[in-house]
Formats: structure tokens, sequence, C-alpha cells
């Protein structure tokens, strides 16, 4: 949802030529960008883009994000990075009793968020 998310507000507020820069410019990784400026714009976002380079995105935007995350910044980026450690999908390993119910209300609250003013 998040990336679904960066992708059209990116697009609608920059378009996609000066998106792609903008993306770009989010990234963190010398061969992830090498790659990206290859791409054409709706492309980074189906692999090129990591889950914290989309945390960048938003927080250099924040005024364009913020409705979304209830105008609480701090919150999304702890939040943020929290789902981030706890991926499955990324950084698979296992994890505790304990740090599953300290993340599971971190993600229903990005969920929420993005559910309801994504």
């Amino acid at each position: 949802g998040l990336r679904e998310l960066v992708r059209r507000s990116i697009k609608i507020n920059l378009g996609a030529r000066d998106g792609k820069n903008y993306i770009i410019s989010c990234m963190s990784k010398q061969p992830q960008i090498t790659r990206a400026r290859s791409l054409e714009y709706e492309e980074i976002f189906k692999g090129e883009l990591y889950f914290l380079d989309l945390k960048t995105a938003v927080l250099k935007q924040w005024d364009r994000f913020k409705f979304v995350f209830n105008e609480d910044k701090t919150r999304f980026s702890e939040f943020l990075d929290a789902a981030n450690k706890f991926r499955s999908d990324a950084h698979a390993k296992t994890i505790t009793k304990e740090q599953f119910r300290n993340v599971m209300p971190k993600l229903v609250w990005l969920t929420k968020c993005l559910q309801e003013n994504g």
C-alpha cells in the first residue's frame, strides 16, 4: 500500500520525469541508482525501490503525505523502521512473541492509515 501511495502521489505532484529523479534521489545504494536510471518511472516501483527508500520519499515530501499518517512524522518514521525490521520477506528471521506483540500495533496503525487515508 505504501509503495502504491508513493508512486501515485509523486507522479501526480511532480510528473513522471521529475518524479523519477526524485525517487532516485531517495535511493541509498549506488547499484540500485544505476539500474533505476535505465528504467521508466513506473518500472522503478516494481523492484528497484527498497522499503526504506519509500520512507525517505515520504519524509522528504512530508507535507504531501502528512495527512495520510495523521500528521505524526515521528510515529510514521519509528513504526516504518519497526515494520522493516520484522519483514519476513526481506529480513527473514525468527521473531519472538514479545517482538510480535510489540510490532503488531505499529503495523496495524500503518495499515489503518493507508486504508483510511491513502
